[in-house]
């Protein structure tokens, strides 16, 4: 596990497994959320992290195919929205 708490919950059901994954969820999202306001940062979370590493992977020129699978999108076009908020960025500037 990439988080070693994560071996205490039972995995064996699809249901046990996202009621796992949402409360993982939720307490990432509040130390996130603490150390984001220890930042000055507004707001922060697990959706605010992963749209970051997708823009920035992107942006550094990684394929569209590799972010998708990283990102665990069951297809391209969930990343290519990714693409578009990084093409309407350069176009901005």
């Amino acid at each position: 596990f990439i988080f070693p708490f994560m071996a205490k919950y039972d995995l064996t059901t699809p249901k046990k497994l996202d009621l796992a994954l949402s409360s993982t969820t939720a307490l990432v999202n509040k130390y996130l959320g603490k150390l984001a306001t220890q930042l000055g940062i507004e707001h922060f979370s697990c959706h605010s992290a992963r749209h970051s590493f997708a823009i920035h992977a992107i942006s550094k020129g990684i394929g569209i195919e590799m972010v998708s699978k990283a990102l665990n999108h069951s297809t391209i076009a969930q990343t290519q929205a990714y693409a578009k908020v990084r093409n309407a960025d350069l176009e901005a500037t």
